[in-house]
């Protein structure tokens, strides 16, 4: 095929594009398919380093994932699509670090101790500033995001919190870290978060 030649992704079968993103055992896939594993599958500082978890998983595994995935997109559509204009699935939280955030200034420390959600956006978009609604079990809570990072697999959360140099909105089939006015016990993983009307 040379060096240029088209290459298949090896989940969905779309073409890769110049940039490829790979899995164990050099399995390429493309731009698409790594946006909607990237939230479970970051970077981890080794060091000096980093090492992408996403190049560890297994194809048959990758396939799993983003089928199971898709499944929950579309009933989550179904259930609260006419109630609202965006849906984020909540695939982890923790709190944002108090130690360690000096190099981002007065208004990145002033965030230490907040809660963050690393949400996977199902539909709609959502940007810094949106009013939201956080659904878990037997519990309903409105809040603001006070900021949003896209997770992109540059850099893990506390790199990209310091810079800044990021867009502060998220879209369909992508990741981003949500940093919330909540506190810890109001949000939890599997709660989802919608966008008011």
């Amino acid at each position: 095929m040379g060096l240029f030649g088209k290459k298949i992704c090896a989940i969905c079968g779309g073409k890769t594009g110049i940039i490829t993103f790979r899995l164990a055992e050099d399995e390429k896939i493309c731009t698409s398919c790594e946006k909607l594993l990237r939230g479970r599958f970051d970077l981890v500082r080794q060091g000096t380093a980093f090492r992408d978890t996403l190049n560890e998983l297994e194809l048959f595994n990758a396939k799993q994932i983003i089928d199971e995935m898709k499944a929950l997109q579309q009933e989550d559509i179904t259930r609260f699509a006419s109630s609202c204009s965006g849906i984020i699935s909540v695939l982890e939280t923790f709190s944002v670090p108090t130690v360690g955030l000096n190099e981002g200034g007065a208004e990145i420390r002033a965030l230490g101790g907040r809660i963050v959600a690393l949400g996977f956006c199902e539909y709609g978009s959502f940007k810094q500033g949106d009013r939201i609604k956080v659904l878990g079990k037997g519990r309903e809570k409105e809040t603001t995001i006070i900021k949003l990072i896209p997770c992109t697999g540059a850099y893990p959360f506390e790199e990209e919190l310091i810079t800044g140099a990021h867009k502060t909105e998220c879209a369909e089939n992508t990741n981003a870290w949500l940093i919330l006015d909540l506190e810890n016990c109001e949000i939890s993983r599997q709660d989802k978060i919608l966008k008011k009307l």
